[in-house]
């Protein structure tokens, strides 16, 4: 059973949801049993005197790790601190061989192979290198070797990945999606249960709503919400919010919370007649043709997608579609808890 819509599926309680609860159990089951094996045999550890910063969350879908990656890797730059930032590089070519994406130098030959996220980590990021790769002490030498005087490594999406020491621990939730219906896997968006999040120093909450469903954790909270940046063409064009309004628009993306992108979207006081929503990581290669005459058809004159979106169809030859890519960054409410997290 495959839900056309996941989100929608995974926020309400209905009788597909308890018919695949057995399976939530037997999820759940190799959950627990996964940690309790990683606490058995602890990881080894890293070089001497790096550190790192777990990004991840416990919800199926986007919840913002990467421009929360991004903010964190800047904020401790403008501490003075020696970063990098290490990631699976899902679906990228180099996720199974891994390699270095960028040096503080920028990017390296090749970066455009190490996938979608990868690439906007390392764009994001100058002067901060990036590496990929499914083994991520692997990844964490090849940063050492670039960088000696290297100290924190932030690694993206890295909650349930325990074959690494997590010095720092930072799980996301988004404010306007929860929980959902509060059940494990494929019941539900949950990982893992709820409780696993106390193993954390903090939540990073995102967005405007309640954080009453974080009380049992018994975290602290860190609050903040996303930001557009500049509109920009392919190119790196700017393009005025006012040029959009008079353009009949539409929206591309293929990331793990689209109702987040739309809602930032409105957020601007733009309207759009569709949005063609892919899954997370979509390969848009096999199917340039057919959506470019899906645009024509529906006279779309203005596609804005987004900047992890973007960084992928950059890559793609003969790219002939009207883009404009909508940047977020992530704004703290305040970073006291920061600060005291990271105190020596």
């Amino acid at each position: 059973m495959t839900p056309t819509n996941p989100h929608a599926f995974w926020s309400r309680r209905g009788v597909a949801n308890y018919l695949l609860w057995p399976l939530s159990g037997l999820w759940g089951l190799a959950q627990r049993l996964h940690r309790f094996h990683r606490r058995l045999i602890p990881p080894k550890p890293l070089p001497d005197g790096v550190r790192t910063v777990c990004v991840g969350n416990i919800l199926v879908g986007g919840s913002g790790k990467t421009p929360f990656t991004i903010f964190l890797a800047q904020w401790l730059q403008q501490r003075g601190e020696p970063v990098a930032v290490a990631l699976r590089g899902y679906r990228g070519a180099w996720e199974r061989c891994g390699g270095i994406v960028s040096d503080t130098e920028g990017l390296r030959p090749g970066a455009h192979l190490a996938g979608d996220e990868a690439l906007l980590l390392a764009e994001s990021l100058p002067g901060i290198p990036v590496a990929v790769g499914r083994n991520r002490r692997t990844s964490i030498e090849r940063l050492r070797r670039i960088m000696p005087s290297l100290r924190w490594v932030v690694l993206d999406d890295a909650f349930q990945h325990l074959r690494l020491p997590h010095d720092v621990s930072f799980v996301l939730f988004s404010a306007s999606r929860g929980l959902g219906n509060g059940i494990l896997l494929p019941s539900g968006p949950l990982r893992e249960p709820l409780a696993v999040a106390r193993v954390a120093d903090a939540a990073v909450l995102v967005g405007d709503g309640d954080a009453g469903f974080l009380a049992s954790t018994g975290l602290p909270v860190l609050r903040g919400h996303f930001q557009p940046g500049e509109l920009v063409t392919m190119t790196g064009e700017p393009v005025s919010i006012d040029e959009l309004r008079r353009q009949k628009l539409a929206l591309l993306s293929g990331i793990g919370n689209p109702a987040s992108f739309e809602q930032t979207v409105r957020g601007l006081g733009l309207e759009f007649a569709a949005h063609y929503a892919y899954p997370d990581h979509h390969d848009y290669a096999p199917e340039l043709d057919s959506l470019c005459a899906r645009l024509r058809r529906d006279g779309i004159e203005r596609l804005l997608t987004t900047a992890k979106d973007a960084a992928r169809l950059r890559a793609l030859p003969a790219l002939d579609l009207p883009l404009v890519a909508l940047p977020i960054t992530f704004v703290p409410e305040q970073t006291a808890l920061l600060e005291r997290i990271f105190s020596p």
